[in-house]
C-alpha cells in the first residue's frame, strides 16, 4: 500500500528535498509518495486528482504551521476542506515555532487537545540564531555600523573605533532551550559571561549547561540586572506574553543593556518597549520579532533612533534542513518509536 504524504508549504523546493532525503533513508523501503500541494487561497483551493487523493488518504502531513493550523483546526476553514485531511494522525510542522496551532485552538474554543501528534522543526535554528545574535553584538561592540560613515569622511578613526574587552560583559539569555543553549555556547566561546534564565531549574543545570552558561537562574530580576545584553528566546505562551513589563525592566536601568529579541514579540508590549528605550532602561533594541507581524507601517519602531529591526529572518526554514527533520521523524514513526521535537498540547510548546 502506498503511503501518500502531502506537503503543504510555501518553502520552495521542500518536496524535492524530501524526496532526495527519502531515497537514502530506511523509509525508502516503504512505498512512500510525496505529493506537493499548493497553499490554499482564501476563496479556493485548486487541486488536481492526485493532490486531492493524497489529502483524502493522508495520515501524515508536512505543512507550514499557519497552513496546517488553518486547515486542521479552524472551525470554518477557508477554503472548506470537505472530505480532505480527515484521517490525519501526525503533522510535521516546517517551523520551529508552532504558535499558529495554539492560536487556532483558542479561536475555535476547542476544549480538548487535537487527536493528531504535532512535531516541530527542531534542531535547525540554533546555529543560525546564534550567528544572528553574535553578529549584532559584535557589530554594536566593534562599531561596525559607523565604519562607512568614517570612510566617506576620509576619517582614519582609530580613536573612535576603540572597543572594550568582552570578558567583563554579560549576555543574559531568557530561555535556555535548544536555541538558547546554542546562543550561549557561541557567546561563551567568544569570551562573554553568560547567565541564563529558566522558569524551572534543577541541581543538574550547573553541570549539564556549563558549556553554554556560567550561571543559570529562575530569578528573572537577577538575570535582567546582570546583563549588558538581554537576549530573548522565550516562546509565546500564557506565562511569557507580556512578561517584560516596564516595571519589571527597571532592574536593567543601571547597565542600560541592549535588548535583542529573536524569540516572540509579545514578550513585551510595543508601547512599553518604546518607553524603555526613551527612558534609557534599554540603550538599544535589535528586533527580529514583533508584537504584531508584519510590523505595521505606522509603528514608531520603524523610525526610533535606537531600534535596529529585521523582518523575522534570524533563522529561516531551509528546505534541506526541514527535510532532514521530517525524514528522521518519518523513519521513527514507521518503526513506532518516539519522534523528535514533539509538541506538548498542555504546555503550549
Amino acid at each position: 500500500m502506498v503511503l501518500r504524504i502531502p506537503v503543504i508549504s510555501t518553502i520552495e523546493g521542500l518536496g524535492a528535498a524530501v524526496r532526495q532525503r527519502l531515497a537514502a533513508s530506511s523509509a525508502a523501503a516503504q512505498q512512500v509518495e510525496i505529493v506537493d500541494v499548493p497553499a490554499p487561497a482564501q476563496a479556493s483551493w485548486p487541486l488536481d486528482a492526485a493532490q486531492r487523493r493524497a489529502l483524502e488518504d493522508a495520515e501524515f502531513v508536512l505543512a507550514d504551521a499557519n497552513l496546517g493550523a488553518q486547515l486542521l483546526l479552524a472551525k470554518d476553514p477557508f477554503p472548506p476542506k470537505e472530505t480532505l485531511l480527515t484521517r490525519v494522525k501526525w503533522v510535521q510542522s516546517t517551523y520551529a515555532g508552532v504558535e499558529p496551532f495554539f492560536k487556532q485552538l483558542a479561536l475555535s474554543n476547542q476544549a480538548t487537545p487535537p487527536t493528531f501528534t504535532l512535531t516541530r522543526a527542531g534542531g535547525i535554528m540554533p546555529n543560525a540564531m546564534a550567528q544572528y545574535v553574535f553578529g549584532w553584538i559584535i557589530a554594536l561592540e566593534r562599531k561596525f555600523l559607523q565604519v562607512q560613515d568614517y570612510q566617506k569622511q576620509h576619517n582614519y578613526a582609530r580613536a573612535e573605533l576603540a572597543y572594550r574587552s568582552f570578558r567583563p560583559l554579560t549576555v543574559g539569555i531568557l530561555g535556555l532551550g535548544e536555541i538558547g543553549q546554542g546562543i550561549g555556547r557561541l557567546m561563551k566561546t567568544a569570551g562573554f559571561q553568560v547567565v541564563g534564565f529558566k522558569r524551572r531549574t534543577s541541581a543538574e543545570d550547573g553541570y549539564k549547561l556549563q558549556d553554554c552558561a556560567d550561571r543559570v537562574s529562575s530569578d528573572l530580576d537577577e538575570v535582567l540586572g546582570a546583563a549588558d545584553f538581554v537576549v530573548n528566546i522565550l516562546p509565546s505562551t500564557s506565562a511569557t506574553r507580556g512578561l517584560l513589563t516596564l516595571e519589571k525592566l527597571q532592574v536593567c536601568r543601571p547597565k542600560q543593556p541592549v535588548f535583542i529579541n529573536v524569540g516572540r514579540g509579545d514578550v513585551i508590549k510595543e508601547s512599553e518597549l518604546a518607553q524603555a528605550l526613551d527612558d534609557g532602561v534599554f540603550s538599544k533594541a535589535v528586533l527580529d520579532v514583533f508584537e504584531t507581524e508584519p510590523l505595521p507601517k505606522e509603528s514608531p519602531l520603524w523610525t526610533h533612533p535606537n531600534v535596529l529591526l529585521t523582518p523575522h529572518v534570524s533563522a529561516l526554514s531551509l528546505p534541506e534542513e526541514v527535510a532532514d527533520v521530517f525524514v528522521k521523524n518519518l523513519e521513527l514513526r514507521l518503526k513506532d518509536q518516539p519522534m523528535l521535537y514533539p509538541v506538548d498540547w498542555a504546555n503550549g510548546y
